[in-house]
This record gives structure tokens, sequence and C-alpha cells, in this order.
């Protein structure tokens, strides 16, 4: 169909996933460590290539219910964080919950708004507009939110970098940052700080995804007044859906926060998930992380592009399934459109300009990308064209000669970002 849609000889549309599979080779010492620990050969070969070396790292990735007993009071902050929440709920405040406009944003920030909501808090959302506000904090946002009556603001996925944003807020806000990003030398001044990633935070597992951060909170809050909300249900399908989209590694509480949720998926009792699993043409049975990562995710990324995420959040925490049924239908169509939309101009325009190859399409995060390979033409003129028609921060990478992964310096896009040469 691509190759057809943009007249491309039709051995650039063949389907590659799985055609190559590229398997480890554990060290013999680690498979017989292993065995010696009582695991068969097969299962201990399979374990360390995964990297999992010892017996008590095994025992960890094989049993499923102590991957997420880890006590969410080990973070740094989190016993500040849940004494100023349940005193905003218990005062009648109102909480606004900023979060970002990827899909762990929008997925932590329906959960928190779910959960805190049903422990009878007053909740709203706020969800940055992609174009004109950019990434994280701002102080416009801060200020608006204050002038309506809110006094406690608790980000997700955003926030740790806001440290002039956190500085600058009306004295009448506390602001809690929960975040999975790096942390910056210098922290923000906020009320509380929750990122595993802190140099002295105790948390073992630091690969938490921002929902990820959040479902910890809810856990600690839950733990501190039990049986208001079950511990795992109701939650999961929204944590798994936000960690994959987000590509962090699925190990440790991550992995098992995927597998329950997906299996929760196939009963939720949220309408929008309902209604977007279904105009996805996503399964309803058995659903897996591809059906997250090319189905579900690509169709919530796309409305931070097209309009605002927060109409994403409304489809997540409705439970109006008329309204379900509407946005969800919204986000398909929007979702299926908008690698085309963004890069048509570019490609139309490489395409006059002698390129003789090119691929595009979506990652499992529903990030565009594209591969060219030219004979000639004019590198900075093409990216020109890429960043005018894309609606989102572009690389333009050039590769001048053939690199593989052992010699290739390692490049983070982050350092180059604050960092421009």
């Amino acid at each position: 169909f691509i190759a057809h849609l943009y007249n491309l000889p039709e051995r650039r549309a063949r389907i590659v996933k799985y055609q190559k599979w590229n398997i480890g080779t554990p060290a013999e010492q680690d498979v017989a460590l292993l065995q010696s620990a009582g695991y068969s050969y097969l299962l201990a070969t399979v374990l360390a290539a995964r990297g999992v070396t010892t017996p008590e790292a095994a025992a960890e990735f094989l049993d499923r219910e102590r991957s997420l007993t880890t006590s969410p009071m080990l973070m740094r902050d989190m016993d500040k964080a849940v004494e100023r929440i349940q005193r905003a709920i218990a005062g009648g405040e109102t909480v606004a919950v900023f979060g970002d406009y990827d899909v762990d944003g929008i997925s932590a920030s329906s959960l928190l708004y779910l959960y805190l909501t049903q422990r009878g808090g007053r909740v709203a959302t706020y969800i940055q507009q992609r174009k004109s506000e950019g990434y994280g904090l701002n102080d416009e946002a801060v200020q608006n939110i204050a002038e309506k009556g809110t006094t406690l603001v608790i980000s997700v996925d955003c926030g740790i970098s806001g440290l002039l944003e956190v500085a600058n807020a009306p004295k009448s806000l506390d602001i809690i940052i929960t975040d999975h990003h790096t942390v910056p030398e210098v922290l923000p001044p906020a009320y509380a700080i929750i990122n595993a990633k802190q140099r002295d935070c105790g948390y073992p597992f630091k690969h938490l995804s921002g929902v990820g951060i959040a479902f910890k909170l809810c856990q600690a809050l839950e733990q501190r007044e039990p049986g208001r909300l079950p511990k795992w249900q109701e939650l999961t399908e929204l944590a798994a859906l936000g960690t994959v989209a987000d590509i962090v590694p699925l190990i440790g509480e991550n992995r098992e926060l995927v597998r329950r949720g997906l299996k929760a998926m196939e009963t939720t009792k949220l309408v929008g998930l309902r209604a977007l699993i279904k105009a996805s043409g996503c399964p309803e049975t058995g659903i897996a992380s591809d059906n997250i990562g090319f189905g579900l995710a690509p169709r919530l990324n796309a409305v931070g592009r097209l309009e605002h995420a927060q109409l994403a959040v409304e489809l997540l925490v409705t439970d109006d399934s008329v309204k379900a049924e509407k946005i969800a239908a919204e986000l398909n169509e929007g979702g299926a459109n908008v690698v085309v939309s963004s890069l048509d101009a570019a490609i139309n325009w490489g395409r006059s300009n002698s390129l003789w190859s090119l691929t595009f399409g979506t990652s499992c995060c529903g990030i565009e990308f594209m591969a060219v390979g030219c004979a000639r033409y004019d590198f900075s003129r093409f990216g020109f064209e890429v960043t005018r028609h894309s609606p989102r921060p572009s690389y333009l990478i050039m590769c001048a000669g053939p690199i593989t992964h052992k010699n290739a310096p390692v490049f983070h896009l982050l350092d180059a970002r604050l960092h421009p040469k």
C-alpha cells in the first residue's frame, strides 16, 4: 500500500518484522551458575542471554508477585508528597495534575486523576499544548492554574527541568514533581520531587516511566489508607499503556506492570480505552505490547499534533460511552493520517530532487522517521523541508561512512539539545 501510494518500488514496502533474530550468546560461567541454583540448562541459557546472570536476579525476574512489592516509600520525598496530597483531599483543596502531551504523560495524568477522584479529591488535569507551550511546566500555565483557586499542582512525566518555572510560581501554590527523566544538577525548589534517578533516592528500580512513577504514588497513598481502591486492578492498563509507549526497559516492575496491564485491558472498565481498542482494530483478547506500540499509542500521540492532547485524557477518564466513541473515532482518523500529512510535502520535494532511496514510517511510540539516501542533494535544504512540514522537533543525521555499533561513539540527544555546537 505504501509503495503504491508514493510510487515507490515494491521491495521498499516489504515487511521486515522478525526476519532476522539476534540471539545473545551467554557466558558459560553464567549458565553454570544458574544451573547450580536448580535452573534447567535451557532456562539458564535464556536467562543469561537476557542479562539475568545470578540466582538472585533470576528469582526476582521469575517471581511476578515480588516485582511489584518494593515499597514506594523508599523513593525520596514520597512521604512528603503523600502527606500533602492527603491534606489536600481532606481539606477540599483543588488539585491540578499537570501532564506531558505524549502517551506516557497522558496515561499518567489519567491514572492519577482517576485514583484521586475516587479517593474523594477535587482534581483537574492540565496538558500543555505542544505547539504554543512546548514541553514541561511554563510560567503562564502555572499562573493561570493558581488564579483558578488551585493550591496543589502535581506534575507527571515532566517538571524535573522546571527550575525557573517552579521558582516563579505563586507562593499560594505547592508543586509536587513526579518525573522519570534525567535529573539536572540543580533541582527545582518544589514541595516534593519524586524521581527514582535522584542521587540520594533509595528506590532500587530506576527504569520506571512517568506513568510508572504515578502508579507508585498511588500505591503509596493506598498503603496509607487501604481499602479505597483495589491495589492493582483499574490502574495497570493505564500503566501498561504509558510504559510500552515510552519504550522503557521491560524488566523488573515494568515487565510485571505491562503483563498485568495487558491482561486488564481485556476486561477494562474504562469506557474510553474500550472505545479506542475497538476503533483502532486492536484485538479485544490476547492484547500484546505490539498492539499498544503500533495501534493505540500512535493514535493517542497524534491528538497532540493535530489538536490538543487534553482530548486524549478526556477519552481515558470519561464514563460516557457516547462521548468515548466520538473521541476514539477522531483519534483513529487522525492517527492513521498524521504521518502522510506531515511528511507528504517533504517527500514530494525529495522525489523531485534526485532521491534514489526513501524509507519512512512510524516507530512503536508514534515517532515519525524517514531514512533517505540520495545520489546528489543539498542536505541542509532537505532538512529545511522536513522541519518546515513536520509538526515536531526534527533531527537530521548524515552518515559519511560505514558505522557499526562497535566503533560508533555514544551520542546523547538531550546533551545535544542543551549544548548545541
